[in-house]
């Protein structure tokens, strides 16, 4: 996930590189909960870690809460 001021760009890979799905997250609760629910619809949250530069915050936050390492 990099990381943005108005908005964050994640990328799903799988264990061989190839992308799975790429979003545009904005950076308010509807934005996060959009990327909550379409990231479970990829995996199930425990298998889904999340690179991000940031050890807190909103993003990490929601991430957390939603069970997403």
């Amino acid at each position: 996930m990099d990381w943005g001021g108005v908005s964050h760009a994640l990328c799903v890979i799988d264990g061989v590189g190839r992308v799975i799905v790429r979003l545009d997250v904005r950076h308010d609760a509807a934005g996060l909960a959009d990327m909550v629910a379409r990231l479970k619809r990829v995996a199930a949250p425990a298998e889904l870690p999340i690179a991000i530069e940031r050890p807190s915050g909103l993003v990490v936050d929601t991430l957390v809460e939603a069970g997403i390492p």
